[in-house]
This record gives C-alpha cells, structure tokens and sequence, in this order.
C-alpha cells in the first residue's frame, strides 16, 4: 500500500510539472530536433551530452541522428525511470546510456561517467525567468569538466527581454487599495515582491507600455565568462546592474500616465541553425514558458518637471544564479526587504481583496448588522489574511477581535491608519488555542469571516470555518444567541473549455516519432477513464482563454449556523451541445445574512473568469448531455468530496 502511495504521489507530481506541455509543445520539439541534427552532422564523432534529459526525447534525437554515442542524465528519479523506458522501448539502449545522476556530479575519466569530454551538449533546462532551473551553474561546469574547448551548445545563446508598462489589472494583484466610508487602506511600499508568471495579453488587455524591448542581459553558453554571476552579494559594484530604457513619448503622452511599476520579462533562445524560441509574443499557447511581470519597488516617473514626457530612464536589477530583482530607477545600495504579505499570499488574493463590489457587500454587511445589534455588541474576525477588521472598524464599530495567528498576515495591520487600529485588538491565536479570558470574559455575540484560510487550496476548504464554530461554542466564547456571518456557502459548477488545457492533461504518446507510452502509464494514463480521474485542481482561470459554457449549477449548500445542515447531495449539471467542453470549474458564493427581506440579503458572488476568482477545475472528457455530481461531506475529517459521475 505504501508502494501504491508513493507511484500516486510521483503520479500527481509528473501531471503537474510541465513535462506534458512541453511534450506537446510542437514548435519546440521539430527547431530543437533541426538544431540537434545539424550538430550532429558536423559533428559526427563527437560524443553527445543530453543534460536534465527527462523522458530522454533529445537524446533519442540524437541517437537518430547518428551521433557516435550519447550520455544522458537525469537526477528526478521517477523521471530517471520513464527516460530508461522510452530509451528501451524505442531500441535506443546501445545507442544512449542513461545516468541517474546531475551532471554538476559527472566526472570524465576510465572510472568517471563519460569516457572523454564530449563534443556536443543539449540541454533544456530553462523556466518562465530562463535561469531558475539552475542553466548558468549546470553549463559553466559542464564547459569546465565535461567539455571540449570547441563544445557545440544547443541551444548556442538566451538573451533575456524587458519592457516598462502599467496595468490596472496587474497593479491590482500586487497591491491593496480600497476605501470605506473615506478611510483608506493601502499596502504600496517600498519593498520587493514575488513575481508573477503570466500570459500577459490574456491576462492584462488593459496594458500599455511605454518603451520597446530592451536586453537585460545575453548569454553564451559556450563562453564560461558569459555566464558568471557575482559569487558575493555585498559585492555591490559588480552585483548591481543597469540597463537604459529609451521611453515612448508619445504612448506617455496619449494615455496621460505619469509613472509606470512593472517591468514585463521575457526571453528569447538561438538554438544555432537561425531559428529562435521566445516567450513573447506567444507564437503558439505554452503554458511552461510564460511571461513573467516583476513590480518595481518604486515607481518610475514618466514626465519631468514640466509634466513634458521623458525621453530616457534606467533599470537597475540584481541577479544570481536563480533570479531577477528588478529595483527599477533608483539605484539601491543593499537588496530590500520581501514583503510578507506577497511572499504568503497568492496574486489573485490580492485582486480578490481589490474588487470594489465585494468590498461595498461587506460594508453593507456591517452597516446592517450596526443597525441591528449596535456598535457595542462584541465583534470577532476569523480566517486568516482578511480586511473585514478594517471595514468594520471603519463602519463604526467600537472594537473588533481578530484571530490571527500568521505573523505574516498581521503586517497587513500595520497598513491600517491609526485611528482603525486602536479599535482592533489582535489575538496572534488560532481557535484551538483560546479562551474567554482573551475576550474580557465576556461572550462574543457576532462572528464574522469571509472566509479565507491561507492552507487552503481549493474554493471549499473555506468549511474549515464550521470547526472553528465549533471550538467558539464548545468553549463557551460564543452563545446560543450569536450571529454568524456568512450565513450560509453554495459551491457552484459550470462547464467551461480552456484553450490549451489539451496539452496539460492528454496523453503524449508519440513525439515526432518517438514511443513516449512510458511517461504516460507514469501519470497514470492507462486508458480514457483514468486520464479522466483525477481530483479537483487549483487553476488561475484568468491566465487561460477560456469560454465558460452553459448555465452555472449548485452542487452543493452547507448553512453555518447548523452542525452541518447537509451531508451528502445529488445534482445534476447540463452541458452545452453546441460547443467543446474539456474541464468543470468550481467556485464557492456565500450568502452573509439569514434575512425573509430580500432587500437586506446580501450575497458575495464570484465570477469564475475574473482575476481574483478562487477556482478549481477537473478535467472531463464526455459526450453526454449531462453530468451527475455527487458530493459529500464527513463532518469528523472536515473533507468534502466531489465526484463526477
């Protein structure tokens, strides 16, 4: 049984690793096999290196070639496997020798791993930021150790791209700024955040950049010296970097900007026979390589004194053997601080917090429930990361419990204007570790949360609110006559289809002539239905061009104020005949107040394809008119399961 666990969990990891993409991935696969060969042919009697070789698809390109002999490694070691089986099952085994090994651990020698240096190497070891998979370390030492002085790289060179732009949409995933009742909250600071990997015409019609591609920096693959990175980061002469950034004047001047904070990121490969990859613009949709956005800690201007549009800026950046920091104008003697709240909480949080609607339900919510119950009846904030203490305290209310217990969510606080804050008493506890003496030993009469838990990855992990409910009243906090809000949960499906979902998710098969059945029966392909079966997965709809289909469905109702009102239930989701469905996306409404009047109720709604959206997805494959759901809840483990019938 542990053995079963374990090839399921290698299963889940492979699904969702990006090898299938890129297997898929047409373009990439036919210009490296045209470059491979070309190496080849002028180098037939060099030994050839295939390094991070995966299901060993280049080295198997190689050996079709005719290369005199190819080594290939691999250190993942479930990967390690499929490579051997596919290098087997296509009748390569005398022509490739595998190794279980990274090629930073390879020797050359009568006792090492390669005989002598090789003549060519092949390597495909680049991510959506080009250097994150370790590709400057992994060639200098191969050029070092492994190599002849005249090695022969495919790909030859990578010259990383950068753009200035703005964007409402991305300024939303990065920063918070709302307004209650004319108290504002906003989290824009000096200080470093994760980036984002996107399809940015997908994701940000609203963009508009103010300048042309500009080359952060190329590099050689051949040359060791081109791929050096500065060993010590206090180094600052040599670690900090600069580019000039010639401004369009004239894309300031039509949209009446002044400043710009994002920097978007993309890269381009020679693979040395004159043709290139890049990741933008998309030639075709690839989900493994996309764009990356990166915010500046500080904003550029874009006009001088004179309000006149400038001509010319600069970039500053960092960078090491993994990653970008782009500073942006102003020169930064030390690296800033990472931000907490970026580094815990996904993008799409931070435009889900953004969404001026969802805000005015809240506020409504606190009004009502002001003129309800008073501004002095005991209000406690649960869930973890939330703004509803700011709205209530802005709404009036005297004082506000909040349990918090990530040190990290807590810095969204000290953003709060003072006098917000002195109405706000945070408890650094979760609900399993309180008691009444944590409130003045009073009973709290109101409990409100969105509900949002940062361990939470799908829509419904959000019922962990019924458990903390639970331990409020079996610990007497709350009592009989309490008001919880939200009321009550809906979790709400609908057809939709995702444009490259096909390459995520179908079976590779054969690639440009290759056996590649092994990697499939690894992800745990073995026929139609159990490429079908796998669980609901997160998904950042927004980033995909999607069509939702059809009308959206509730599966399923779960009523707060009851342990729990609903077990098991049946539904029933129709599906578009008139178009392609390949995946059901699942999302979460909730209802704030029990109301007969529906002219109170208010109701927070989620629109699947919006930025902030907190949805999941499951694959389908299915002629049918319609689904069967069933779906059930185990009220002891807190797990809900949703299974398409």
């Amino acid at each position: 049984e542990e053995e079963e666990e374990e090839e399921s969990k290698d299963d889940l990891l492979l699904l969702g690793s990006g090898y299938g993409d890129m297997l898929h991935d047409i373009e990439r696969n036919e210009k490296y096999e045209a470059a491979i060969k070309e190496a080849v042919c002028s180098k037939p009697d060099a030994l050839v290196l295939d390094i991070g070789t995966g299901t060993g698809l280049l080295a198997l390109m190689a050996a079709r070639a005719n290369a005199k002999h190819v080594y290939a490694c691999e250190v993942y070691d479930p990967m390690f496997v499929v490579g051997k089986r596919c290098i087997s099952d296509n009748h390569f085994d005398k022509s490739i020798t595998i190794i279980n090994k990274r090629s930073t651990s390879m020797t050359v020698g009568e006792e090492g791993d390669l005989p002598e240096r090789v003549g060519i190497i092949v390597m495909e070891i680049f991510d959506s930021p080009l250097i994150g998979e370790g590709v400057l370390s992994t060639m200098r030492h191969a050029l070092e150790f492994l190599a002849v002085p005249d090695v022969i790289v495919v790909p030859s060179r990578a010259s990383a791209f950068v753009r200035l732009f703005h964007s409402p949409t991305i300024e939303s995933m990065f920063d918070i700024s709302i307004n209650v009742k004319g108290k504002e909250l906003n989290s824009m600071g000096s200080w470093i955040c994760p980036p984002l990997e996107c399809h940015i015409d997908t994701l940000a019609h609203d963009r508009k950049d103010f300048c042309q591609d500009v080359i952060l920096r190329s590099f050689d693959f051949s040359d060791t010296s081109s791929l050096t990175v500065p060993e010590n980061e206090d180094d600052k002469d040599c670690f900090s970097c600069k580019v000039d950034v010639s401004l369009q004047e004239e894309a300031i001047s039509c949209e009446n900007y002044d400043y710009a904070q994002f920097v978007l990121f993309h890269w381009s490969i020679d693979l040395g026979t004159g043709q290139t990859l890049r990741t933008y613009p998309e030639s075709c949709w690839r989900h493994h390589w996309q764009q990356m956005v990166y915010r500046l800690p500080s904003p550029i201007t874009l006009v001088d004194e004179e309000n006149k549009p400038r001509k010319s800026c600069c970039l500053n950046y960092f960078m090491n053997e993994y990653n970008w920091i782009i500073v942006g104008e102003r020169k930064q003697e030390t690296l800033l601080p990472f931000s907490g709240m970026h580094q815990l909480w996904p993008k799409r949080r931070f435009a889900c917090l953004n969404v001026k609607d969802r805000i005015r339900s809240y506020e409504r919510l606190f009004d009502r429930l002001y003129n309800l119950y008073g501004s002095h009846s005991s209000l406690l904030c649960i869930g973890n990361g939330s703004l509803l203490p700011f709205v209530a305290s802005a709404c009036g209310w005297d004082l506000v419990y909040v349990l918090e217990e990530s040190q990290l969510s807590r810095a969204v606080y000290a953003q709060y204007p003072k006098d917000l804050l002195q109405r706000i008493k945070l408890v650094n506890k979760d609900t399993a570790s309180i008691n009444l003496s944590y409130f003045s030993q009073k009973q709290v009469e109101i409990v409100v949360a969105e509900p949002w838990y940062m361990y939470g990855e799908l829509p419904w992990h959000s019922l962990s609110i019924l458990f903390d409910i639970h331990r409020l009243r079996e610990k007497g906090i709350v009592g009989e006559k309490y008001v919880i809000a939200p009321h009550s949960l809906r979790i709400m499906v609908q057809p939709v289809d995702i444009k490259g979902f096909v390459t995520l998710r179908n079976p590779v098969v054969n690639v440009c002539g290759f056996n590649l059945a092994a990697y499939d029966h690894a992800c745990g392909y073995h026929d139609e239905a159990t490429r079908i079966a796998h669980e609901w997965e997160p998904i950042f709809l927004s980033n995909f061009e999607h069509t939702m289909l059809g009308d959206a469905t509730c599966v399923y109702e779960m009523h707060f104020d009851q342990w729990p009102s609903l077990l098991h239930s049946d539904a029933v989701v129709e599906m578009d005949e008139r178009s392609s469905t390949n995946a059901l996306v699942a999302w979460v409404d909730v209802d704030l107040l029990d109301e007969d009047d529906e002219q109170h109720t208010t109701t927070v709604n989620v629109a699947p394809s919006s930025v902030g959206a907190n949805v999941c997805i499951q694959p389908i494959a299915v002629n049918q008119r319609y689904l069967k759901i069933k779906t059930s809840f185990d009220d002891v483990s807190g797990e809900l399961s949703i299974v398409v019938l």
